[in-house]
């Protein structure tokens, strides 16, 4: 009878991919055809690493657990309730907001209880093993990746408000038609004078192509389209001599979390349905 049972929920399991798209099963957790395709489209990567990123998300529960690591239901509860008071949302205005981006609210918990798990996880399998960079080491650092710390000093937007979300979102999928009830205007935004969270918005956000809509609170939203980058300059090493410690830490902080979600990879019982197995 367990035989049959196994065999039962293998066939359902597998007639759920055919009609829902399932595919592929990480240590019995499905993910979707469409859960790649929408991540890959989002975050700007391919659906391979897409498959890669969900493959990883399936396995921190598991992971979590056996390093017993956990989060409670009050402590994402206040990690939303920060993110509301942050950008000046009530709970029915986020969820009208996770409605139009094609989201639920109960999706969004579990988005949020994935990410805090993950970090704390982190957290928890990498304290002891990071090493305090020399000065001497953090000054060949800088030398080898100077590059990756130039910034423009200025960026040239279009700045668009609007009452209504969907304005705003209409306007990303058709520029050349602008609802009545959105304004614009163009700006040239000195980075260094702006708001940090806003200025690392601008710079993640590729030349030609509009950020996503900001609740700007009262009613109102805002978008920006990055038409063109100012001039940019490479700090020296004084200046950013304080952040290199972080930075680098950072690095080994990754290297050790990719080593660990690879061996469980390995280690994992995944079953491809509709794409090809992972590469690592």
């Amino acid at each position: 009878m367990r035989h049959l049972t196994l065999f039962l929920g293998t066939f359902f399991l597998l007639q759920a991919g055919i009609i829902n798209g399932i595919a592929m099963v990480v240590d019995g957790t499905p993910v979707t055809l469409m859960e790649i395709e929408k991540l890959s489209a989002q975050a700007g990567i391919s659906q391979s690493q897409a498959q890669y990123e969900l493959a990883k998300q399936a396995l921190t529960v598991r992971l979590a657990k056996e390093h017993q690591v956990d989060i409670s239901e009050s402590e994402i509860d206040l990690y939303i309730d920060g993110i509301m008071r942050q950008n000046n949302l009530t709970k029915e205005q986020l969820k009208q907001q996770l409605k139009l981006q094609g989201t639920t609210y109960p999706k969004f918990v579990e988005q949020i209880k994935n990410q805090q798990l993950y970090q704390r996880l982190v957290q928890a399998l990498t304290y002891s093993k990071l090493s305090t960079p020399t000065d001497e080491e953090k000054r060949a650092f800088f030398a080898q990746n100077s590059a990756d710390f130039a910034t423009p000093q200025s960026i040239d937007v279009i700045e668009y408000h609007s009452p209504n979300q969907a304005s705003l979102q209409s306007i990303a999928k058709s520029p050349l038609f602008a609802p009545a009830d959105v304004t614009q205007e163009h700006k040239t935004l000195t980075l260094n004078s702006i708001n940090p969270q806003l200025a690392q918005l601008l710079l993640s956000t590729p030349v030609s192509s509009y950020t996503a809509v900001l609740p700007l609170g009262a009613q109102t939203y805002g978008m920006f389209y990055i038409a063109q980058l100012g001039a940019v300059e490479t700090p020296n090493y004084e200046t950013i001599e304080p952040k290199l410690e972080a930075i680098m830490q950072n690095k080994q902080r990754n290297m050790i979390m990719k080593t660990l979600f690879e061996d469980a990879l390995r280690k994992a019982n995944i079953d491809y349905l509709r794409v090809e197995p992972l590469q690592f």
